[in-house]
């Protein structure tokens, strides 16, 4: 948004961003008026205040910006050049396509000593044009007036003349020669407002063509000066990007400087490692030497160790392989004694089937005469149910010890 209006506070807020501004521009706002107090950016030398909307300037601009030498104030709308006298300082003023419409308001700049560059691109185009034609109109008036008095004049003098010559009885001459002189002043004065009214119509035209050119002039001037702006706003990008350069640039050397003495620290660091690594090296070095020596002194006690072992071992394989042959054989003795004890089992086992069926057919027999006497029966089959528990009990009791007996020789014989 265009800025409107000057204010301390914004003055204020540039002078704390920038306290050394000698180049202050603010063109092409719509600046109506500056309400603020310069003094704060008292190194300003130059100030661009063109392509605003002011009228005028402050009074205390001369007091505020002692060093302001280049003010340039193109495309405003100042009509009066009397707020400019009181700038002594000012060496180059742009005043072009401004509303200055006579030639008195640069009567104020005789009071600046310094000035040497003054330009007014379509000032003195629109003096002229404004002054001619109003010149010109206030001729035809005077003629007018003129011509209408010298009339007036003329009448009162042919009857004046008339009369006195009525009076004196003298023949009065024919006022013919007052007539011709009255017809003459008018054509003359005819001519010349012809003249008038053809010289207001070729300056007109000459102002539609100064017009058209100062567009031309004001066009181009529109494309130098965005052109300058341009190239203005790379300069100074570039000398942003060179003072960030000269940051970086900074910057690096300080961290080469602080890596220089890094690395000198590190190196020393590395040096007084390296000295006492080579100090714990010739200490580790002679202590594997020591080590050495023992594991040599170590390597032939374990070597004759091992020969005696050697020995030893020969003749324990040797009483193993007596043990383990006599072992064999007692182990086929102790398999034979087994599949005998084996077979004695079976037969054993087969006695007791038979006993325990011929018990059986005996229980048969008793049941199917118990059955015959019903009192005596319950009791006859619980005393034949308790003695074949016995009988069962005795051979499995039996079945057992017998087991364990030949486990125990076993365990016996494998010892």
């Amino acid at each position: 948004m265009p800025l409107e209006r000057l204010t301390d506070d914004l003055v204020v807020e540039i002078a704390r961003e920038f306290p050394t501004l000698s180049n202050l521009n603010l063109s092409k706002n719509a600046i109506r008026e500056i309400d603020c107090d310069f003094s704060l950016l008292r190194h300003v030398n130059r100030l661009n205040l063109s392509h605003n909307q002011l009228d005028d300037l402050p009074a205390t601009l001369h007091a505020h910006l002692p060093q302001l030498t280049q003010l340039l104030l193109a495309h405003n709308k100042f009509t009066s050049l009397q707020s400019l006298q009181s700038l002594k300082t000012i060496t180059h003023l742009d005043l072009s396509a401004n509303a200055i419409d006579h030639l008195d308001q640069l009567d104020y700049l005789k009071d600046l000593p310094l000035l040497s560059d003054l330009s007014l691109h379509s000032v003195d185009q629109y003096i002229a044009l404004t002054t001619d034609p109003q010149l010109m109109q206030h001729r035809i008036h005077a003629l007018q007036e003129i011509l209408t008095l010298q009339e007036t004049e003329l009448s009162h003098a042919v009857v004046s003349a008339t009369a006195r010559k009525q009076l004196s009885h003298v023949t009065p001459d024919p006022p013919s020669m007052y007539q011709k002189l009255l017809a003459k002043w008018r054509t003359k004065v005819f001519e010349m407002v012809v003249a008038a009214k053809c010289q207001d119509m070729a300056s007109h035209e000459l102002g539609q063509q100064a017009a058209r050119s100062v567009h031309i002039m004001e066009t181009r001037v529109a494309d130098h000066v965005r052109h300058i702006q341009s190239l203005t706003q790379r300069l100074a990008d570039a000398d942003a990007a060179a003072r960030l350069l000269h940051l970086q640039l900074d910057q690096l050397h300080a961290d080469r400087t602080t890596l220089q003495s890094k690395c000198q620290r590190h190196v020393a660091t590395v040096e007084s490692e390296r000295q006492r690594m080579r100090e714990m090296a010739h200490h580790v070095i002679a202590s594997v030497q020591d080590t050495i020596r023992d594991l040599e002194r170590t390597l032939a006690l374990q070597t004759n160790a091992h020969a005696h072992v050697e020995t030893q071992l020969a003749e324990v394989r040797a009483q193993s392989a007596t043990a383990d042959s006599a072992w064999r054989t007692q182990v086929r003795e102790l398999e034979l004694k087994l599949d005998s004890v084996s077979r004695e089992h079976d037969k054993a086992m087969a006695r007791l089937e038979e006993a325990h069926a011929m018990a059986l057919q005996d229980a048969a027999l008793q049941v199917r005469q118990a059955q015959k006497d019903q009192a005596k029966q319950d009791v006859y089959i619980r005393q034949l149910e308790r003695q074949l528990k016995r009988l069962q009990d005795s051979a499995v009791a039996q079945e057992k010890d017998e087991l364990q007996a030949l486990g125990r020789q076993l365990e016996k014989r494998y010892v």
